[in-house]
């Protein structure tokens, strides 16, 4: 990971579900390496030494996403991480409801495009071409994708 863009300021990485867990390490290692760490969260991040600029973000709330990007205008994203998401029932075929898997579809797939949507006006803006989305695979404690 360089640290640093094309120009005199630090690469900026806006990484989701950044309050804990794996978002907040990745947080963690991005602005130990020299970037710009904007780390959204449902609550406020904790503390994080380096580079960060926490920012409120729910995504499971659609209004969420756009607030953000009014918040952010203007701002250049170089790299997102939409690592916010939920796991939803693990019961299996028999305990599923049809209106708990859409909201696991509408949070982990809806919302992380609607982000996406939302940086990539942020680059259309800073007339920068060269945006990088990623979004991490979740595995569950037997080393399932999920």
């Amino acid at each position: 990971m360089a640290g640093e863009s094309s120009q005199a300021l630090p690469a900026t990485v806006l990484i989701t579900g950044a309050s804990r867990g794996l978002g907040r390490a990745m947080a963690q290692q991005y602005a130990a390496a020299g970037w710009r760490v904007i780390a959204c969260g449902r609550s406020r991040t904790p503390p994080i030494e380096g580079n960060i600029v926490p920012e409120a973000l729910d995504v499971a709330n659609p209004a969420s996403i756009p607030d953000l990007a009014r918040r952010l205008n203007g701002v250049a994203i170089d790299v997102l991480i939409n690592n916010a998401g939920i796991r939803g029932d693990t019961g299996g075929l028999q305990t599923l409801e049809p209106g708990d898997f859409l909201e696991v579809m509408r949070i982990n797939t809806l919302a992380p495009l609607l982000v996406t949507r939302a940086a990539a006006q942020s680059c259309v803006r800073q007339a920068k071409n060269r945006c990088q989305y990623q979004q991490p695979c979740r595995l569950d404690r037997r080393g399932h994708a999920g």
